[in-house]
C-alpha cells in the first residue's frame, strides 16, 4: 500500500498515466518493420525495450527509492538516443560497433586468466575478424597513424566508449540545451537521483530516522522525490515511444497525442499552475 503522504492527486496521475503507456507499448510489435542492417534501427529498438523494462520496474515498485535510480537511468538513455539522433547514420554506426572492442578485449583477458580458447575458434575468430575490421575507428587521436596490427594493441590505445573521447556530462549539456523541461529535471533532478545512487550521505542520510535509542527506522520512499521521478520517467518514456512510433510508423499517434492532452488536463484540474511549477510539457516539442 502506497503511503498516505505520497497519496495526492498528481502522484497518482503518474501512476495511471504511466500504466497507459505501458499499456500501448505493449502491443507494439516491430519486428516486421526492423531493417537489422539499419544501425539507427537497432540503437533505437535497443533504447526502446530498456525504457520499456524501466518504466515498467518503476510502475511494480514504486514507492520506493529505487525509483530514483530507475529514473535518472531513462534520462540517461533519453539523453545518448537525443544525441545519436542528430547524426543518426554515425553516431549509431559507432554505438553498435564499439560493440567490437568490448567482445575482442574480453577475450583477450579471459585467455590472459588461463581460458583455454583455440586461436582456431569459429567464434574466436569471429570476435577477431569484426575488431580488425571495425577497430581502427576507435584509435585515440594520438595512436591513429600507429603501423602496429590492431590485434597486438593495448585496451588503452583505443576509445573508452563509443562517444569517442566526448564525455556524458558534455552530451547531457548539448540536448538538454534544446528540451527545456530535460534542462529543468538535470540541473535540479538529476543531482538528488545521483546522490541516491551513488550511495552519497546527502541521498542517504534522509532515508533513515535516527532516534536517541538505538532505533533506527528505514524509509522505503523519498517522499519530495517520488513525484518527480515518476515525472521524469513519464515524460522519458513519451519521448522515446514517440520517436519510435514515428520513425517505425507504428500508427500509434492518435493513441499518444489522446494520452498527452489528457494528462496535462487532467494534472491542470489539480494544479492550475502545473506547467509553471514543474516546467514541462508533454503536448509540446521543447526541442
Amino acid at each position: 500500500m502506497r503511503p498516505e503522504t505520497i497519496l495526492d492527486a498528481e502522484y497518482n496521475s503518474y501512476l495511471k498515466w504511466i500504466e497507459r503507456h505501458l499499456s500501448i507499448a505493449r502491443k507494439i510489435s516491430i519486428e516486421d518493420k526492423l531493417n537489422l542492417n539499419s544501425d539507427f534501427d537497432v540503437v533505437l529498438l535497443c533504447f526502446l525495450n530498456k525504457q520499456l523494462d524501466h518504466l515498467d520496474a518503476i510502475y511494480k515498485i514504486q514507492p520506493n527509492n529505487d525509483i530514483m535510480t530507475l529514473a535518472r537511468n531513462m534520462i540517461e538513455g533519453y539523453i545518448y538516443l537525443s544525441w545519436i539522433q542528430e547524426k543518426p547514420k554515425k553516431r549509431a554506426k559507432k554505438w553498435r560497433e564499439y560493440l567490437y572492442i568490448d567482445e575482442w578485449f574480453k577475450v583477450k583477458k579471459l585467455i590472459s586468466r588461463g581460458y583455454n580458447i583455440s586461436a582456431g575458434d569459429d567464434i574466436f575468430l569471429q570476435i577477431k575478424n569484426d575488431f580488425l575490421e571495425f577497430g581502427r575507428q576507435f584509435l585515440i587521436k594520438k595512436h591513429k597513424d600507429t603501423k602496429t596490427p590492431l590485434d597486438q594493441l593495448p585496451e588503452d590505445f583505443f576509445q573508452k566508449s563509443f562517444l569517442c573521447g566526448k564525455t556524458y556530462a558534455e552530451i547531457a549539456k548539448e540536448v538538454s540545451n534544446r528540451d527545456e523541461f530535460l534542462k529543468n529535471q538535470y540541473e535540479n533532478i538529476y543531482s538528488l537521483f545521483s546522490k541516491w545512487t551513488h550511495w552519497a550521505p546527502q541521498g542517504l542520510y534522509g532515508t533513515v530516522k535516527l532516534h536517541k535509542t538505538t532505533e533506527i527506522k528505514y524509509k522505503s520512499y523519498n517522499e519530495s522525490a517520488a513525484g518527480h521521478a515518476l515525472l521524469c520517467s513519464l515524460y522519458c518514456f513519451n519521448k522515446v515511444i514517440s520517436e519510435a512510433n514515428k520513425y517505425f510508423n507504428l500508427g500509434l499517434e492518435g493513441e499518444l497525442q489522446s494520452l498527452q492532452y489528457e494528462f496535462i488536463v487532467e494534472i491542470g484540474a489539480y494544479n492550475q499552475n502545473h506547467e509553471k511549477k514543474y516546467n514541462v510539457s508533454l503536448t509540446k516539442s521543447n526541442s
